[in-house]
């Protein structure tokens, strides 16, 4: 089984939160990752969920060679993304991949570059082309981030012209979901059948106790 959880950061704080970060940089190997405010509320995050949901206080997260983060000798796996004021974390007993993507504006450019011909098809006969743009990157970049390869790893290698309207589906060996709103976008892949949302607050990951172990 896996989860998910989203929460908001638009009203958290700056400074509270690199003050409660100071309780949990011991368990990370690369501790650049606390310089932005998203990046250092997305392991806080992650932090709660290891604790809440699987009781975990000593622990150590590294990256895999391509830069990929993971959890050293627990069989917990995760995926993390942020965009604008959205922190995304994807987790469970199985490799995962995800991303949360504000819905960007249609970009010539950026489509002509990462979108294959038949994903460019779609799209120049979409309707919502902000829409769909932002479902077509958000897929590509939960399978890259499944995979760890990163944009370098080929956006154009996958083609998901013909799923771009569905919530569910399989390809590439992988189950996909996706979840949209009137903001954002989140897609996520796992070779697992069921993918959950778990309630995350808010208030409470930064309610400056921060100290859990």
């Amino acid at each position: 089984m896996l989860y998910y959880s989203l929460i908001d950061i638009s009203e958290v704080d700056e400074s509270c939160v690199f003050t409660l970060c100071e309780n949990i940089k011991r368990h990370f190997k690369d501790i650049s990752c606390f310089v932005r405010k998203e990046s250092a509320c997305a392991r806080m995050l992650l932090c709660d969920i290891l604790f809440k949901e699987y009781s975990e206080y000593d622990f150590l997260v590294d990256n895999e060679e391509n830069g990929k983060p993971y959890i050293v000798n627990k069989k917990i796996f995760f995926n993390i993304s942020h965009s604008g004021n959205y922190v995304l974390c994807a987790f469970g007993d199985e490799n995962v991949g995800c991303d949360v993507e504000i819905i960007n504006t249609y970009n010539d450019k950026v489509v002509n570059r990462f979108f294959t011909v038949s994903e460019q098809k779609v799209l120049n006969s979409s309707n919502k082309k902000d829409v769909d743009f932002t479902r077509l990157w958000t897929l590509k970049e939960s399978v890259l981030k499944f995979t760890g390869s990163g944009v370098g790893g080929g956006l154009s290698s996958y083609d998901f012209s013909e799923y771009v309207q569905k919530d569910d589906f399989n390809a590439y060996g992988l189950n996909f979901k996706v979840i949209e709103s009137s903001d954002k976008i989140i897609s996520i892949c796992s070779q697992g059948n069921r993918i959950l949302q778990r309630k995350a607050d808010t208030k409470d990951i930064f309610d400056e106790k921060g100290e859990k172990s």
